[in-house]
């Protein structure tokens, strides 16, 4: 975790090699001050650790995430890639540029356009109306199907 810089530096994930920097800002910042205040200094720098003091796996932060969603009655499968996928799914709702996007994530702008581009019809005739005006009539799937 570099906390000065707002950052979280990411390894392992996709591959062994893997590792990138991924900004972290709000409340999520916020949590990292706190437990990089409280920590004991095992784990080499680690914020979050294994019960050993090493890197957690994913395979166990899956479990743990499972274990919690369990107890808080979500009835969804949780894993550590259900956070991602929500991670992207807001930032590119929130028009983040899927290139940007693509770098923080550590992939494909054509990755994050598959699995993150979710289409929003109303986000969609926001961006007609900003760009021919509001004041153009709103038309009806029925109506629009004759034209």
């Amino acid at each position: 975790v570099r906390l000065a810089e707002g950052a979280v530096r990411v390894r392992g994930t996709k591959t062994a090699q893997s590792d990138r920097v991924v900004p972290v800002a709000g409340a999520a910042l916020a949590v990292l001050r706190k437990r990089d205040a409280a920590r004991t200094g095992e784990g080499e720098g680690l914020v979050f650790t294994a019960a050993r003091g090493g890197p957690v796996e994913m395979r166990s932060l899956s479990k743990r995430l499972q274990a919690l969603a369990t107890g808080a009655k979500v009835g969804k499968n949780v894993t550590a890639y259900s956070l991602r996928h929500s991670y992207g799914t807001r930032m590119s709702a929130a028009g983040v540029p899927l290139l940007d996007l693509a770098r923080i994530m550590g992939t494909s702008a054509a990755m994050i356009e598959r699995h993150y581009g979710h289409y929003d019809p109303a986000r969609g005739a926001s961006h007609v109306a900003r760009v021919f005006g509001a004041s153009a009539p709103a038309v009806t799937p029925a109506e629009g199907a004759d034209v």
